[in-house]
């Protein structure tokens, strides 16, 4: 595919959270351009959809790619997308399996796309969800050289604790992303991670900088900036961020969730609160989706002792 600066303006927009921003720019870039340019226009579209929880118009601009020609990428963007919506929106979890076969025939089908980066992200990028963590790193680690091939990478290792790997890919391709926003993002929250947040500072700065550099402060940013403070142990000023990011959006699944981590960390008795405001707007939210597979494991675990 090709460099293209108003394509790399939305990647930077998508990463740092301004969705809204880049799908207002990414609608223009679809209308005024064309080929290859297009195609990842309306791919970086669908992702900004998925991002903000706009499953429905995601699934409409897949369908709005109809050249034969990306009939690979079409088909992992749609995969993609069915997959999200079913695990986070619908909940219909018993159509998981099928996605992630389909997902792989795509891939079996299309064995020559492997050479192409975009189709490679779309593609680990369900893996990484569907937790089949081995088989997208060995996809992704076919293009070390792209930007975000390398930022799925670094989100897989610490999805799997393992912030040191992390740690070393980001230092080995620092002097190739180093001026990238999105690499600074991922060194950012490789920090949070590493060594139980003891570099945690570090983020805080980089996140604080990239708000003050941007065109306004993300809800993301906001989040970030907040989980920084609570690896620093400053739950105070991590739950002001907080709610800061509460007036901003007050639907915002990542708020909330963090909210709840929040308030029990600076014994407030609003995490009920939280919770249950969560589980109201966003019931299939990783965050509950966690508390009640612990609460699952723990009665049946205390049904041994009855």
């Amino acid at each position: 595919m090709e460099n293209n600066p108003a394509l790399a303006e939305c990647k930077n927009l998508l990463y740092l959270g301004a969705h809204q921003a880049a799908i207002n720019k990414l609608n223009n870039l679809v209308k005024t351009s064309s080929g290859e340019t297009q195609i990842e226009a309306k791919l970086l579209l669908i992702r900004a959809y998925l991002a903000q929880g706009k499953y429905n118009s995601a699934s409409n601009e897949c369908q709005n790619i109809r050249e034969s020609a990306y009939g690979d990428l079409q088909a992992a963007a749609t995969n993609l997308t069915l997959y999200l919506q079913a695990r986070y929106q619908s909940g219909k979890t018993e159509m998981l399996p099928a996605l992630v076969a389909d997902c792989h025939r795509n891939l079996k089908e299309n064995e020559n796309s492997i050479t192409n980066p975009i189709f490679v992200y779309l593609t680990s990028a369900l893996l990484l969800h569907a937790g089949e963590y081995e088989e997208a790193m060995k996809l992704l680690a076919l293009h070390p050289e792209n930007i975000e091939c390398f930022a799925l990478m670094v989100q897989a290792y610490l999805a799997i604790n393992r912030s040191d790997m992390a740690e070393q890919l980001c230092l080995r391709t620092k002097k190739l992303f180093e001026d990238s926003v999105i690499y600074q993002l991922c060194e950012a929250w490789t920090c949070c991670y590493s060594a139980a947040g003891a570099k945690a500072d570090r983020a805080f700065y980089t996140f604080e900088e990239l708000s003050l550099s941007s065109t306004g402060t993300s809800i993301s940013l906001l989040v970030s900036q907040a989980v920084s403070k609570l690896h620093m142990g400053q739950y105070p000023e991590a739950d002001g961020i907080l709610l800061e990011a509460l007036d901003k959006d007050n639907n915002n699944g990542n708020v909330l969730s963090n909210l709840a981590i929040s308030s029990v960390l600076n014994d407030k008795d609003s995490y009920k609160n939280y919770v249950n405001q969560l589980r109201e707007q966003n019931p299939h939210h990783p965050f509950i989706a966690d508390i009640d597979e612990k609460a699952s494991l723990f009665d049946s675990a205390a049904k041994v002792f009855e």
